[in-house]
């Protein structure tokens, strides 16, 4: 399972889907040198066309400094995607490797999932710059799990029919000094291994596990997925970030309006408001939003990711790693100002 070399012990279907989250240029820009065409060939073909010949560059080269550049893609690019990241604090990450080493046929058994351990891969330390004194690394390791579903499906095809479940993938991040887990993928997969886990008791590291809940506190009831560590306001990762809502909601006490949300363009404060009974109802949710979508400035472009109703963050378009790292590092120092 582990990354000595490119075969990787890889599954193709979900490499292929992985490398299809990210953008062609991106794809072209970071593979030009290591592929036999050119850059101007690359940026000429189709994106299926591209990731065929990176999976084929994949299969075949184990050299040292192929191997060493394509962790550094994976770290740097492949980790992120349209997808959902949710944070929990564990006192050990260090035994999540070995515990994950000890499943039998590579194998661990959710409720509604089979979990199979595809890859693991460790890689070089970096950390990303910052002028405060919180030091946020990043990614570390990465272990990337099969996330299989146990209700089948069946696809009829005139006097036959077949079987098939479907598969999606959750990544475990793991940081340099850092007791923050981050477990991307699907919500439903992320749910199941993470409450299985923490059912199993003794035998697993997640035993203890807490989750860092972003949103407001009364809005996570039924939707956590294990005990929670502290509840991250919006707001305060919004300023953290130096963006704006595009889209803001959240619960309006007192009224018949349980929940209300607000698609706004650019809203800052509420002077810009100038109705007054939609001012109302904004000047209640801003206080503490359960939801919104927050758009932010990083290195002269706009970024943008929503609140999950789950307290994690959904990446709605393709975001490098090193902005995801950033935001994880505001939310570090969020975290740090009310530790207990």
């Amino acid at each position: 399972m582990d990354c000595h070399s490119l075969k990787f012990n890889m599954n193709e279907g979900l490499w292929r889907k992985r490398l299809a989250r990210v953008k062609k240029d991106v794809l072209a820009k970071e593979w030009s040198g290591q592929l036999l065409w050119d850059i101007k060939n690359l940026k000429n073909i189709s994106q299926a066309k591209l990731i065929d010949e990176i999976i084929k560059t994949i299969s075949y080269r184990e050299d040292p400094n192929f191997i060493s550049f394509f962790k550094s893609f994976i770290q740097g690019n492949a980790l992120t995607g349209k997808e959902a990241c949710y944070l929990f604090y564990t006192p050990s990450p260090q035994e999540l490797v070995p515990w994950i080493e000890s499943w039998s046929s590579q194998k661990f058994d959710g409720q509604h999932h089979e979990y199979v351990a595809h890859q693991k891969v460790k890689f070089d330390l970096k950390y990303f710059q910052s002028e405060d004194e919180i030091k946020t690394s990043y990614p570390l390791m990465a272990i990337f799990l099969a996330a299989i579903s146990k209700k089948p499906k069946l696809i009829q095809n005139g006097l036959f029919s077949t079987e098939i479940r479907d598969t999606s993938e959750i990544v475990l991040v793991l940081r340099e000094g850092s007791n923050m887990i981050e477990v991307r993928g699907n919500c439903a997969a992320v749910k199941d291994f993470m409450a299985t886990a923490i059912r199993q008791g003794a035998c697993t590291p997640l035993r203890s596990a807490q989750c860092y809940f972003i949103g407001q506190q009364g809005s996570y009831k039924g939707q956590n997925f294990c005990p929670t560590r502290q509840f991250i306001k919006i707001n305060d990762l919004r300023a953290e970030l130096g963006g704006h809502y595009k889209t803001i909601g959240g619960r309006v006490p007192g009224s018949r309006i349980l929940s209300a949300e607000f698609s706004v363009e650019k809203f800052e404060n509420l002077g810009e408001e100038d109705y007054e009974p939609g001012r109302q109802v904004l000047e209640t949710i801003i206080q503490d939003p359960d939801k919104g979508v927050i758009a932010f400035p990083y290195q002269n472009r706009e970024y943008s990711f929503h609140i999950t109703k789950t307290g994690g963050l959904e990446l709605k378009q393709y975001i490098s790693e090193e902005v995801l790292t950033m935001i994880i590092h505001q939310i570090n120092k969020i975290s740090r100002k009310i530790e207990p």
